[in-house]
């Protein structure tokens, strides 16, 4: 192989190939083969995302893996031209920052520049036990000055097209005698289309529309068919887009943004694969602080790291902490001078910085002012919100819309529906002996239904006076589940006699 010349070569390839994977090996006597290619750097064998996580040498690999998957979660810039776009659903951070510690990669690929985090002052400590198990406490104070803000725009698209030979659709405002009493119409301009920068709620119209149908017996009939804010879409209007299709119809795309600020709930994570939902937001006044008056912004647990063994990210912190000193970034790519024996240098640089060598503080406690006996590792890390907010997840219902066919509660998130108490959960409730509880469960709270049944022949009657099938007026009164007596009438529309026995 020439030299300065760099071959691209594919997993097939490889596997019939030796591949150095430094230009150590190729002058090491242990190797006494030939080998057929050399890696640029050995850093070079890890993927994009896989590539931006700092010293992945100095962890185990499954959590390189997990931070691989959930690096793509995290909110950040994901293109300069937001104003111009218009994605089905999108999230942007507000106050990204650049990290302090990078790879040659992450340079090389340009997240350095679009980046996806924030460099967080992290405490590790249990404190207050708001932060069990994963979760982390936030600095309300650093809360409410950006930290971690974000905004969540969706894109409504709605189209003018024509539904068959006597049926078009037309974007306007619909005639007051067609419109849905539920939906509020006031937020929309003369052309039917809500105004730019107008806030919206459930159940206001964006886009008013309505159908045209010609028919021989009754003429020309209107329909509303506009589109309204569901639960969740809430917010303020970004951007009006107003176009025309390829095949010459009116095309409308409403860009709906929504600003989101940290709550208890929300997901974060480090570069390190070390995720939390957010347990409380502290007051600053009882927040810990050191010596110098540093307050952590964020405060992790410290059972989160020993069965994890992510050393990397006691790296990170205390390269960050010197490298902030100096007024310099830190490159810690893997396998490179700058990773490998690297920790004795950063005890040694952090040491010059006039901070104990390595990364612990003495702390005092918020609530009391007294010195906390134990002392407080604490240092920057970037930290990553990721986008499972829990405002996109929480529902609750108590009674609301049914089925029409089983007339049980409706179901999802979206159509406010009611949560499956299923067949594991039952067993559950049966294993407990409550069974009051249970009726209300599965039959109070679903589709709780009397039913008229012939004492005599077993049938279900139709009326309260007489059985239909015997003709006699033993008719009595059952509590059924609907869903339960539908089956029932489904298995006598086959021809399958089923008796029922009034209780």
């Amino acid at each position: 192989v020439r030299k300065q010349h760099i071959r691209y070569i594919d997993s097939y390839e490889v596997d019939n190939k030796a591949v150095a994977t430094s230009v150590k090996d190729l002058i090491n006597p242990k190797f006494n083969y030939t080998f057929d290619y050399c890696e640029i750097h050995p850093s070079v064998i890890l993927g994009t995302m896989a590539g931006m996580i700092p010293y992945p040498d100095h962890t185990q690999s499954p959590r390189n893996c997990y931070q691989a998957a959930m690096g793509k979660q995290a909110l950040g810039v994901y293109s300069y031209a937001n104003e111009l776009r218009t994605d089905t659903i999108v999230h942007q951070l507000m106050y990204p920052q650049k990290p302090t510690t990078f790879t040659h990669a992450s340079d090389c690929l340009g997240f350095n520049d679009m980046v996806s985090g924030i460099n967080a002052i992290v405490a590790i400590a249990c404190y207050t036990g708001f932060n069990q198990e994963d979760s982390i406490l936030l600095n309300r104070a650093a809360v409410d000055r950006g930290l971690f803000r974000s905004f969540a725009y969706k894109t409504i698209v709605a189209e003018e097209k024509k539904r068959s030979a006597n049926s078009y659709e037309n974007i306007a405002v619909p005639p007051v005698s067609v419109q849905m009493k539920s939906y509020n119409y006031q937020k929309l301009d003369s052309s039917g289309i809500i105004i730019e920068g107008k806030k919206v709620t459930t159940g206001d119209v964006i886009i008013g529309k309505v159908i045209n149908k010609t028919t021989k017996t009754s003429g020309e009939q209107i329909t509303d068919n506009s589109i309204a804010i569901k639960i969740g879409e809430e917010g303020i209007i970004d951007k009006v887009f107003i176009t025309t299709t390829p095949d010459g119809y009116k095309l409308v795309k409403i860009k709906i943004r929504n600003l989101r600020i940290p709550e208890i709930g929300d997901k974060f994570a480090s570069r390190h694969a070390q995720k939390g939902t957010c347990g409380m937001i502290l007051d600053t006044a009882d927040m810990p602080f050191t010596a110098g008056g540093v307050v952590p912004y964020i405060i992790i647990n410290p059972h989160c790291l020993p069965s994890r063994m992510t050393i990397n990210l006691f790296l990170e912190s205390i390269g960050s902490k010197s490298g902030i000193h100096k007024g310099v970034t830190r490159d810690c790519t893997a396998f490179s001078e700058s990773s490998v024996d690297v920790v004795n240098y950063l005890y040694k640089e952090l040491g010059e910085r006039g901070y104990e060598a390595n990364g612990y503080e003495t702390m005092c406690s918020g609530y009391t002012g007294e010195q906390l006996t134990a002392k407080i590792f604490i240092g920057p890390v970037y930290y990553q919100r990721l986008k499972h907010l829990v405002g996109d997840k929480i529902h609750a219902r108590d009674y609301g819309n049914v089925q029409s066919l089983t007339r049980q509660p409706l179901e999802g998130r979206s159509r406010d529906g009611g949560l499956r108490f299923g067949e594991m959960e039952r067993d559950c409730m049966i294993s407990h002996g409550v069974s009051g509880f249970l009726k209300e469960r599965l039959y109070d709270m679903s589709d709780a239904f009397k039913v008229n049944l012939c004492a005599d022949c077993g049938h279900i009657a139709t009326s309260a006076k007489e059985c239909h099938v015997c003709k006699r007026d033993n008719v009595k009164s059952t509590n059924i589940p609907y869903a339960c007596k539908l089956l029932f009438q489904e298995l006598i529309a086959m021809g399958l006699k089923v008796s029922l026995k009034p209780s």
